[in-house]
């Protein structure tokens, strides 16, 4: 219904803000990192890239259900590959994020 819909974009954009935020933080973290450790900066950057592919597969996948999904625009096959495909996308992100992350200790 309207109202769901209504109500889980108002959801998305208070946490998109909080996000918004918080990449602000790191980044300004990230500046300060590149002159005592730039290794360490260079893994920091590289994840903040992946997040960011995370949020627009994220975002992808938001704008698929509400324009799609919800409104019953979409068939049941189509639903599942296109789910699956940006499953698949989040998934490889992730991976990669957790690489990255094993790597430093």
């Amino acid at each position: 219904t309207n109202r769901d819909v209504s109500s889980f974009l108002s959801a998305v954009k208070t946490l998109n803000q909080e996000h918004k935020n918080e990449t602000a933080q790191i980044a300004e973290l990230l500046t300060k990192l590149k002159a005592d450790a730039p290794e360490l900066a260079d893994k920091v950057s590289d994840l903040q890239k992946l997040d960011k592919q995370l949020k627009e597969h994220y975002n992808q996948q938001q704008t698929f259900y509400v324009e799609k999904v919800v409104p019953c625009k979409i068939g049941r096959n189509q639903f599942t590959e296109a789910e699956s495909a940006i499953n698949k996308k989040k998934e490889e992100c992730f991976e990669k994020i957790c690489q990255i992350l094993k790597n430093l200790h």
